[in-house]
């Protein structure tokens, strides 16, 4: 279900005439503007933490990893270019609001129907929070994934992990 919702509410990143490759050793065929924005911030902040995780790309194939990446550099731009988190916030405004009015009228004058409404608006807003914080979720899986097997490309490339541990 997450992948329907998202996939249809995803525009496709536009493929480039002719790709290039990156400094990291991956190869670039769409226009990731964003996601490399988003990838040069994540990649700082993990410069500055510390990793207690193991790098499961490390050992794997030179091609294998440059075509993961950039499957996932499209995964990213694509989320980066979709609507789902707007959507959830003005949503749950909406509701929030309604659900506000629900409230002072059920306060005044309670009966079955407005109880009822109010219950379906918090699942409804429960549903929407839900879809943010996948999304949000997701998005940072992919950079994680994303940054692992950029260091398993520059660990096969120099012999060393590019972050201090």
């Amino acid at each position: 279900m997450w992948k329907f919702i998202t996939k249809s509410l995803i525009f496709k990143p536009k493929k480039l005439k002719d790709g290039w490759e990156h400094k990291k050793g991956f190869y670039v065929s769409i226009d990731a503007k964003a996601a490399l924005n988003i990838i040069d911030s994540a990649r700082t902040k993990r410069a500055y933490s510390r990793i207690s995780k193991p790098n499961v790309f490390h050992g794997a194939e030179r091609e294998r990893l440059r075509s993961r990446a950039e499957k996932i550099l499209y995964e990213i731009e694509s989320s980066s270019n979709n609507y789902i988190e707007l959507i959830c916030l003005l949503g749950g405004l909406g509701i929030i609001i309604f659900l506000w009015d629900l409230i002072t009228i059920i306060w005044m004058h309670p009966d079955q129907e407005s109880v009822r409404l109010f219950l379906v608006l918090l699942m409804a807003l429960g549903f929407l929070s839900f879809l943010y914080f996948k999304k949000m979720q997701v998005d940072k899986d992919n950079v994680e994934t994303f940054l692992d097997i950029e260091d398993a490309l520059y660990k096969n490339e120099y012999g060393a992990s590019q972050y201090k541990n």
